[in-house]
């Protein structure tokens, strides 16, 4: 049987599951199809019939197993490549408690389709499959993760070619890898307070274990400093120029705005400065941006061209961090609209009063 690339794997949803009653040779040929061809999982009568005899699974109706078991008995084949059988057990009893068969079933499908995606590099983001935070989802999606990563790991080693494209895997991983330590601490500085926050805390949320963080990142400061500075290169990146100084505000404050509590914990913790460092950088250069469009046309010396740039700057950061020490009221984009009304033109007669002639 000839291996299919895992990042195309797909599972049978659970209407697509036979629910007319198979016998347990069939169960089996079914597994197998959806399981063997992509990660060489082997499964046997014997195996199945192990899960049942431990109470993982229920038993068959008169020697024939229907929609539920057989969905149960895929969650187990593939979950047990990295979870213990008791712990498996205590998995479906959570979900049992929570969500029905059917919900449960095609959840897991759908996240453990993504994970695959995006761990070999198929997706630009591991797409969430929904907006609930139930417990039992985010210890789902933290082994769906680590299921991810083994089969693509167990894919590499088993193919392994020293080429660009092996490179560019293990690169990518490393990316998922460090994306995660990173969404993870966001959410929970959205949540704490920066001294609150542990590198335990980090890694139970996100699924890695503590030498997986400290191989990455030394210590939380240097992951917050890693963070701010993938947001600078960010914004350069996506702002190479702008338009007015309107939009000059509004992007200097994007992070704070997708992310209102972790940024003011940012801001009022002892690593202030790191923050108050990201928005300077991203204030200097789309002021800059934003300065060097008005000049196209215009002769201006460059220590006016530097002055007027300066005096921007030091508006827009004071008027963000401003912001910031009034605990970012709702009202900042109405403000940030009126403050642009009242100063119009102000820029432009700086720069005529500065224009000299060649």
């Amino acid at each position: 049987m000839s291996k299919r690339k895992i990042w195309e794997f797909t599972l049978p949803r659970y209407n697509e599951i036979p629910n007319v009653g198979l016998y347990l040779k069939q169960v089996v040929k079914l597994i197998s199809e959806a399981v063997e061809p992509c990660f060489g999982l082997k499964v046997s009568d014997t195996m199945l019939s192990n899960y049942v005899k431990m109470h993982i699974v229920s038993g068959p109706v008169k020697k024939m197993y229907y929609r539920d078991q057989i969905a149960s008995l895929m969650f187990v084949v593939l979950t047990k490549s990295v979870l213990s059988l008791d712990n498996i057990q205590t998995m479906l009893k959570m979900q049992e408690r929570s969500y029905s068969p059917e919900t449960a079933y095609n959840y897991f499908c759908d996240e453990f389709e993504n994970a695959l995606k995006y761990v070999c590099g198929h997706s630009p983001e591991m797409a969430p499959v929904a907006s609930e935070s139930a417990e039992e989802k985010k210890l789902l999606r933290r082994v769906i993760i680590t299921m991810a990563h083994k089969f693509a790991l167990d894919d590499f080693f088993d193919g392994f070619e020293a080429d660009e494209k092996t490179e560019e895997l293990i690169r990518h991983m490393a990316t998922f890898t460090k994306k995660a330590i990173r969404d993870s601490f966001v959410k929970l500085l959205s949540e704490n307070p920066l001294s609150q926050i542990t590198v335990k805390d980090i890694v139970d949320d996100c699924g890695v274990n503590r030498n997986t963080f400290y191989y990455y990142y030394h210590d939380i400061p240097e992951l917050l400093e890693s963070i701010v500075d993938d947001e600078i290169e960010k914004i350069i990146s996506e702002y190479p120029t702008i338009d007015t100084i309107e939009d000059c505000l509004t992007v200097a404050m994007k992070f704070a705005l997708e992310n209102r509590k972790a940024a003011l914990h940012m801001f009022r913790s002892v690593s202030r400065d790191v923050y108050e460092r990201y928005q300077w950088h991203v204030c200097r250069h789309l002021v800059t941006a934003y300065i060097d469009s008005l000049l196209t046309g215009h002769t201006v010396s460059p220590e006016d061209r530097q002055i007027i740039i300066d005096y921007t700057v030091c508006l827009c950061f004071g008027f963000v961090v401003g912001w910031l020490e009034k605990g970012m009221p709702d009202d900042i984009l109405a403000k940030v609209h009126r403050l642009c009304e009242l100063k119009q033109g102000e820029v432009e007669r700086m720069i005529e009063r500065c224009e000299t002639s060649e």
